[in-house]
């Protein structure tokens, strides 16, 4: 059978391929048409059909010329089945009116209708309130996801529920894990009596009793004194009661409910630049819970969210990934670091590669890990007086020691991590001008250039591995000494931070370990040792395959075939990833990280001996090159930004040069990059701020809804601390 004659077994059509033969044949018509007439529901796919011949700007003459095109039997004219037409759409237009599902409110009805129920809730219209709220109850859409999708407004029309249901029945707190004293409960009720001539709580039997009226007024009178409630009043677990009933409140959760039913607006403070980034980041690590939607790389909302501003996505080596899948922590690469941390003009290059090199000895959460531990062992000194600064950074440890969940975990000796982990909390939540976050920032910046001088004189820690490993193949004697971040002499390995060696007497420094390699190191590959512990893991394989079973021995040979089948897999990898990431030898150690060069020698040296273009490729196919800090990565990090936040410029001299980098042409090509550089940064600088700028902004016209309940009023809260949100007046 054709697929003409199964379309010409219809009736009701369901789709357009089902109405063509119908179009043109009148006994299909006239069927169709008697049909639609006797039926007893809603023809609701032959109606979507129809819309979308208006959609797709088809006519009826449009789809009569296909039906007759198609093959189908055709008996009515153009005319005559437009009359049918017309008849065929009035019945399908009555019979959908006749037989639909009453008609839901959509959300925008249900918006207007709770803002005037709020207004009239305002004049204590309680008749007006409540014909509001049971049209709301009976008209709303009744699929189980629409609250969820609609939260602002859940809370509002249960804030409107709540007015309704309202009691002057006793309200009161009582405790599950009452305090020892009452001193703090007392200090609670002070809080709580705003005006000493009007007081709504009371203490009486280890219960605060509250003059109100219901569980929402509750809400208002702990908004002002929530520091304190969580501090101190939510370990005792504080049970809520009105009219007879227990009602559970969770602090962060009535936080947001509030701001929902008040529908609160925010508006971004100010310029958006550099700090404000590092204050993003900061604050985020501050909340607790997953930052996946903090992110700028993740999917949401509308589109554009994930992309910079040329439609391309931000790539996810912008970050370096830490902890869970869970998205614990936010983290910038330090190549992006090193971009807003600085100002890129003419010389571009010496400022980026000195910024580049101090990176290398110490990023900024390794300094970050210095300043917390300099201040937890100010807090743990048992020296008296206690001291009031930190001993290496001479940060004012005041602030700290007053806090009180800083003095109960001293006072309870609690783990060191756990105390660090409340340090580092303080510095991210505290991030306005002047206040600690501001100061440890400046910190970390003075401390990272402060070390660039001490490049010139010593090994970094990074460096000294290495150096070290293949001095000890020369003198076995090898010495070390050791210096602190001061650059100072130190015996405590705890404590060092640069090095420098001697080898039979003589001293090796950055100055000179290059010649000193030269001359007195025969230098490998950095992938040689692998290479050849790879061919010996391949020989005992085939060894392995090759050999003569026996009843005795083949399980055991072939689990010792696939160890070392795992062996090579893993060593491979390793080539693979020094090949792509760095890990050279000395020599090109030192070469990168000491000896000062320009961006076109630089470039030319690196295409002279392999192809830049597969570096770059190479380099980001890898997630791993943004973790490594050396200079062949940089130009990837740049490459990559260039092609995704600019027009590929940096791709597209690489490309030029790629055959030839030594030529004059390829010079040329490299001197006009050179000069367009520190354009070409600003701007992938600027995409990168505007990202986490449009990110926040989402935040604040979408809190209610997308983001974790228990995060949004902390985030809002520390926002607007460090000046970089505000409530809009209304």
């Amino acid at each position: 059978m054709s697929w003409q004659t199964i379309l010409k077994i219809i009736g009701i059509p369901s789709g357009e391929a089902f109405l063509l033969p119908i179009l043109v044949n009148r006994k299909e018509f006239e069927n169709t048409i008697n049909m639609l007439k006797q039926t007893d529901k809603a023809p609701r796919k032959l109606k979507a059909t129809l819309a979308n011949m208006n959609k797709y700007n088809k006519t009826h003459a449009d789809l009569y010329e296909k039906g007759k095109q198609s093959g189908f039997d055709v008996d009515l004219s153009l005319e005559e089945s437009k009359d049918f037409f017309d008849e065929m759409v009035k019945l399908v237009n009555e019979k959908v009116k006749e037989f639909s599902e009453r008609e839901y409110l959509s959300i925008a009805e249900i918006k207007k209708l709770l803002q005037e129920a709020m207004a009239a809730k305002k004049e204590g219209d309680k008749d007006k309130v409540a014909e509001i709220v049971l049209k709301i109850t009976e008209d709303s859409p009744k699929r189980r996801q629409f609250w969820g999708d609609n939260v602002p407004e859940r809370d509002k029309l249960e804030s409107l529920r709540a007015f309704l249901d309202e009691s002057r029945d006793s309200a009161f707190l009582s405790f599950k894990n009452p305090p020892s004293t009452t001193k703090i409960l007392e200090e609670f009720v002070k809080l709580l009596n705003t005006d000493p001539q009007n007081p709504v709580a009371e203490l009486e039997d280890d219960k605060i009793y509250l003059d109100l009226d219901n569980r929402n007024d509750y809400i208002k009178l702990l908004q002002p004194v929530l520091e304190f409630y969580n501090e101190n009043i939510r370990d005792l677990k504080p049970v809520f009661e009105i009219g007879g009933r227990i009602q559970t409140i969770d602090p962060k959760e009535l936080e947001i409910r509030e701001l929902n039913i008040r529908d609160a607006k925010f508006e971004l403070v100010g310029s958006f630049g550099e700090r404000e980034v590092q204050k993003y980041l900061n604050i985020i690590d501050a909340l607790a819970g997953s930052k996946r939607l903090w992110k700028p790389t993740t999917k949401i909302g509308s589109a554009g969210l994930h992309e910079f501003n040329n439609g391309n996505e931000i790539p996810s080596e912008l970050f370096v990934e830490r902890g869970s899948k869970s998205q614990k922590s936010i983290n910038l690469n330090p190549y992006a670091d090193i971009l807003l941390d600085n100002v890129f003009s003419g010389d571009w290059f010496k400022t980026f590669f000195d910024s580049l090199r101090m990176s290398a000895i110490l990023t900024k959460d390794e300094a970050e890990l210095q300043i917390i531990d300099d201040i937890y062992q100010a807090l743990i000194s048992e020296a008296d007086p206690k001291p009031r600064e930190t001993e290496n950074y001479k940060i004012n440890v005041t602030s700290f020691r007053r806090n009180t969940k800083i003095r109960n975990l001293l006072i309870s000796k609690r783990s060191k991590k756990r105390i660090k982990e409340v340090i580092r909390a303080i510095i991210s939540e505290n991030q306005g001008e002047g206040q600690i976050g501001e100061d440890i920032f400046d910190i970390i910046l003075r401390t990272q250039r402060s070390n660039l001088s001490f490049l010139e004189k010593y090994f970094s820690g990074k460096e000294a591995t290495t150096i070290k490993s293949k001095l000890l193949e020369y003198d076995e004697d090898l010495e070390t000494e050791m210096f602190n971040f001061k650059g100072m002499p130190t015996n405590n390995p705890d404590n060092a931070m640069y090095y420098l060696f001697e080898a039979y007497g003589e001293k090796i420094t950055p100055q000179n370990i290059k010649d000193y390699v030269d001359e007195k190191i025969e230098e490998t590959s950095s992938t040689d040792s692998l290479q050849r512990t790879l061919n010996e893991l391949k020989e005992r394989l085939n060894t392995l395959e090759s050999a003569k079973q026996t009843e005795k021995t083949p399980a055991n040979r072939k689990k010792q075939a696939n160890k070392v089948k795992s062996q090579i897999k893993d060593t491979e990898n390793k080539i693979q990833r020094l090949e792509t990431v760095g890990g050279g030898s000395i020599s090109d150690l030192r070469e990168s990280l000491i000896r000062p060069t320009d961006f076109i020698g630089f470039v030319q040296g690196i295409a002279s001996q392999q192809s830049i273009n597969s570096i770059i490729s190479q380099g980001a196919t890898s997630a791993a090159y943004v973790e490594q800090i050396n200079p062949k990565n940089a130009l990837t990090f740049l490459a990559v930004m260039s092609e995704r936040a600019g027009s590929d410029e940096i791709g597209e001299a690489f490309n030029k040069i790629d055959a030839d980098p030594m030529s004059d042409a390829s010079k040329n090509i490299l001197i006009k990059l050179n000069d367009n550089m520190p354009n070409l940064i600003d701007n992938i600088k600027q995409q990168i701020i505007e990202v986490f700028k449009r990110r926040l902004q989402y935040f604040i016209d979408n809190y209610g809804q997308k983001f974790q309940r228990a995060q949004v009023s902390q985030a809002i809260s520390l926002f607007e601390s460090a000046n970089m949100i505000r409530e809009v007046s209304q």
